[in-house]
């Protein structure tokens, strides 16, 4: 491996690290490695990195594979916007599908889309979640986990 190609590895590193912390279990779930850094990692044979940490490996290989999604939306609308375009073609189907954006202390900003109200329905179907530091944040996570499930985004 050239010195270039593992300055380019490392930063790859670095940056999924610092969106890593961004999750909203992270960054206790990192603390709580006393005397150890969660993300110590080895990089071996050609360009494969190698983490210490099963937790980090699980987050890098689904970081990896949701950075190699190509995404088909309009880049020009946020992704909180295009949570809700999705909800509004999902309304067409199902007159009842429920549109949630909450924030709470334990988990911060949250996003749902659920086939029913829970109240009115405890087998309701979840189908588009995300978390995050802002709405923003968690629109953006519930894009992700839609097209990392191979959904595939609308828009």
């Amino acid at each position: 491996m050239s010195t270039n190609e593992r300055e380019a590895l490392v930063s790859q590193i670095e940056e999924f690290k610092k969106d890593a912390m961004e999750l909203w279990f992270v960054p206790e779930l990192a603390a709580s490695y006393k005397n150890m850094d969660m993300f110590s990692y080895s990089i071996v044979g050609n360009n494969e990195v190698f983490f210490m940490r099963e937790q980090a490996r699980q987050l890098w290989s689904f970081w990896n594979k949701a950075k190699a999604q190509t995404v088909n939306v309009d880049e020009s609308e946020t992704a909180l916007q295009q949570v809700l375009k999705i909800h509004e073609e999902m309304l067409e189907e199902n007159p009842y599908c429920y549109f949630e954006l909450a924030y709470s202390r334990t988990t911060d900003w949250m996003v749902w889309i659920c086939s029913k109200a829970l109240v009115n329905d405890p087998n309701r179907k979840v189908l588009l979640h995300g978390q995050g530091l802002t709405p923003e944040a968690a629109a953006q996570n519930a894009i992700n986990n839609q097209l990392v499930k191979g959904e595939g985004a609308k828009g």
